[in-house]
């Protein structure tokens, strides 16, 4: 069977630029959280988000920059920065095929251009301001920007947009119908979505002596934190990869996905579905649950989600459940573009042998997970992980990342 394994990371996000600054960052504890400074929150009670700050896009793009919005120059420099840690030529690059995964892509820019046109009139618009509009805009300026020859694709399925689009290239790959894919996620905050969330009372928010923060798997959380950027990595198929050879960083074995219900039915209706997704992701990866070593959990610090995902983890490993990692509590949400944040993560704490802190909550919620098993010891060198993420609309992605060994033949 053919092998698919990661060769190239690419990170725009609010801990840096890069994957060394965003990692050290990460593994040093920083957050990423902070006042949101790009437009006005007077009027909510939720103030924090991840912001990209500094971003330079003309430094990705050259002069290539006028009618794109921040999604798609986020979402280019990843890619850009992905294949050139995958050392790949220009040849070789486009020889790929691109997949992106979002939950709201371009709808902020959208909006703005409607908001323009009714205010402005047609006469007053800019015919490039239109180019960037469409959920597949930016797939396709990308597709043009690098030159790629394979297939393109928007995949659009809310928080789990870019785990579904890594379990689409290990697919392809499996198959032999793909040699190459760029895998990438993007996502941009903006009124409109905060609004969006804030409305739905899905935001973190001070309450009382509660001061607003991102807790998930805590007794006190209510809410989570809206979080923007870019992210990509290369897939490549094994003998592909020894051809030019690669250096992977790890190996995409296993996936599985479906619907379980939105967040409207109780939390045992959805259980049975999560758990037969997750068991079926490690059968796809051919693994049992006492392999895995350690779980990404889509836990965000909405009630929901951190209970459907601790639930589903009591049920598939019992009494012996992994270290769990959230490091949504530093990032923030990043909806959309999660999948592809959270493997290159777990990418980059293959080949350091460092890992994110756990992300302990300070008073953990009995009804999540124990303290037992809660604070569980931290594998020194985990060779197997899982990586789930759940939309608050039903869909549940589960896939499995595996430590490529230098000894490994590929």
């Amino acid at each position: 069977m053919r092998r698919a394994l990661i060769t190239g990371v690419g990170i725009i996000s609010p801990l840096g630029e890069g994957r060394t600054v965003f990692f050290d960052n990460l593994i040093e504890g920083r957050s990423a959280i902070g006042p949101i400074t790009g437009f006005d929150t007077a009027a909510f009670d939720s103030h924090l988000g991840g912001e990209v700050h500094g971003f330079k896009p003309e430094v990705y793009l050259g002069r290539k920059t006028r009618g794109l919005n921040r999604t798609t120059r986020f979402l280019t420099a990843a890619i850009k920065l992905a294949i050139e840690d995958a050392g790949l030529t220009p040849e070789e690059t486009k020889e790929s095929g691109v997949i992106v995964g979002t939950g709201f892509g371009n709808s902020a820019h959208a909006i703005t251009y409607a908001q323009k046109l009714l205010r402005e009139g047609p006469e007053e618009m800019f015919p490039l301001d239109s180019m960037d509009m469409p959920s597949n805009s930016s797939v396709n300026f990308v597709s043009v920007f690098f030159g790629f020859r394979d297939f393109a694709r928007t995949i659009s399925a809310g928080f789990t947009s870019s785990h579904d689009g890594l379990g689409n290239a290990l697919q392809l790959i499996r198959h032999g119908r793909a040699r190459r894919v760029i895998v990438a996620g993007m996502e941009q905050l903006s009124p409109e979505l905060f609004t969006l969330f804030y409305q739905r009372g899905l935001l973190a928010h001070s309450s009382g002596e509660l001061t607003e923060a991102c807790r998930p798997f805590d007794r006190r959380r209510n809410g989570l934190v809206l979080s923007e950027g870019g992210y990509a990595l290369v897939i490549e198929e094994d003998q592909l990869a020894a051809s030019r050879n690669a250096t992977p960083l790890a190996e995409l074995t296993g996936f599985a996905n479906g619907f379980v219900g939105s967040s409207k039915l109780n939390d045992d209706n959805r259980l049975s579905r999560t758990s037969t997704i997750m068991k079926s992701a490690l059968t796809n990866a051919s693994l049992s649950p006492n392999q895995i070593d350690l779980v990404h959990t889509a836990a965000n610090g909405t009630e929901k989600t951190d209970s459907v995902d601790a639930k589903t983890l009591n049920d598939c490993f019992g009494n012996d459940i992994p270290p769990v990692c959230a490091i949504k509590a530093q990032v923030g949400e990043v909806f959309g573009a999660a999948g592809v944040m959270q493997s290159a993560v777990a990418a980059l704490s293959f080949t350091s042998n460092k890992y994110p802190n756990l992300s302990l909550p300070e008073d953990p919620e009995p009804s999540s997970l124990s303290l037992n098993k809660m604070k569980n010891r931290l594998v020194e060198s985990p060779q197997k992980v899982i990586i789930n993420g759940l939309d608050l609309s039903g869909n549940y992605s589960c896939l499995i990342l595996e430590k490529y060994n230098q000894g490994d033949s590929i």
